[in-house]
C-alpha cells in the first residue's frame, strides 16, 4: 500500500527501522492537572465540612432558644437569633429596647452615697 515503517508504527503496525527512535508522549499525566484536581477535591471536602459545621451550629442554637422559651419564659419569635435573646435579657435586666435596636436604661438606679464608702 505504499506506507512506510513510520506510518505503520503510528497506526499500531510493525516496528521502526534501526535508525529511527520512537518517542512516547503520555497524555493526561500533566502534573498541573493533578494538582488542580487535588485542590478542587480539597475545596469540595472543606465545603462539605463547612456545611456540617453550620448545620451543627444551627442545631445547637435551636436547642438553646427552645430551652429559653420553655424554661426561661422568654417570648422569642419562631425565627429568633442571638439578637432577640440579647433583647430579652436586656428587658429582663430593666433596659428598654426599641424596635430599631436602640437600648437604654429605663429606670435610673439611685445608689446611696455610703454604698461606695
Amino acid at each position: 500500500m505504499g506506507s512506510s515503517a513510520k506510518d505503520m508504527d503510528v497506526e499500531g503496525g510493525g516496528s521502526m527501522s534501526s535508525g529511527e527512535h520512537e518517542e512516547k508522549v503520555e497524555i493526561g499525566h500533566d502534573p498541573m492537572s493533578i494538582e488542580h484536581k487535588d485542590r478542587e477535591r480539597d475545596r469540595e471536602k472543606e465545603k462539605e465540612r463547612t456545611k456540617l459545621r453550620e448545620r451543627h451550629r444551627r442545631a445547637i442554637t435551636s436547642k438553646i432558644l427552645a430551652g429559653l422559651r420553655r424554661y426561661g419564659n422568654y417570648n422569642l419569635p419562631v425565627r429568633a437569633d442571638i439578637n432577640d435573646v440579647i433583647k430579652g435579657l436586656a428587658r429582663e435586666a430593666g433596659w428598654t429596647v426599641e424596635a430599631d435596636g436602640t437600648t437604654y436604661r429605663s429606670r435610673v438606679c439611685q445608689w446611696p452615697l455610703n454604698h461606695y464608702l
